[in-house]
């Protein structure tokens, strides 16, 4: 028995990564609860050091704080069913500000990108490399268009669904180091992942 460590209430180590998320999500939510508070709130059977190492490790001890409710992104109901904190207010994504189908009507497509969709109504399109276009709805759904229309600069919200910014965003997550030219065969899965599609003459689709 001596080989094996004994339970000690003091020690961090006694509290799994689950517990210790609880802790910073309660804290968080609820910035002027004490240790003590903290585990009475979620029934924990450590002490109340314990939670106080691991909100001071963390960073977040500063009671003067807003609240902030990040379950919200995790899934699932709140730790607690308890009164929302006085002064609380959700943060909102740019998702949640930006609506999707508002985005559709009021955005127009690339003029380019335009064309190549009607023309592969008709004709094949040869592309080398499918995996940015099989990352198009990670992207989408991550709301990088989105988070363009709120936190981008002013010069690219309110015209073209897609613009640069987003090709640079597809090309980081396809694994290029650089776009070298729109029309070239590598690149022409990016381009067209980003709704963009490429520049050049009628000779080069």
């Amino acid at each position: 028995w001596a080989v094996l460590p004994a339970y000690s209430i003091g020690s961090s180590k006694t509290v799994s990564e689950a517990t210790q998320l609880e802790i910073i999500l309660k804290k968080l939510r609820y910035p002027k609860y004490s240790g003590e508070q903290i585990v009475t709130e979620l029934g924990l059977k450590c002490d109340r050091n314990v939670v106080n190492l691991i909100v001071k490790h963390w960073g977040i001890e500063d009671k003067s704080r807003g609240p902030v409710d990040l379950q919200q992104y995790l899934g699932g109901s709140d730790l607690l069913d308890r009164e929302v904190p006085k002064g609380f207010v959700p943060i909102k994504t740019s998702v949640q500000l930006v609506d999707e189908e508002e985005l559709l009507k009021t955005r127009r497509q690339n003029r380019h990108f335009e064309l190549i969709a009607k023309k592969m109504k008709r004709f094949p399109f040869h592309i080398c490399d499918p995996g940015p276009i099989l990352l198009a709805p990670l992207v989408s759904g991550l709301g990088i268009i989105q988070a363009f229309e709120t936190y981008g600069p002013l010069r690219l919200r309110g015209k073209e669904i897609s613009n640069l910014a987003l090709l640079n965003v597809m090309r980081i997550l396809s694994g290029y180091r650089h776009i070298n030219h729109l029309s070239d065969n590598k690149d022409r899965s990016v381009a067209v992942a980003s709704g963009i599609g490429m520049f050049g003459t009628r000779s080069k689709f």
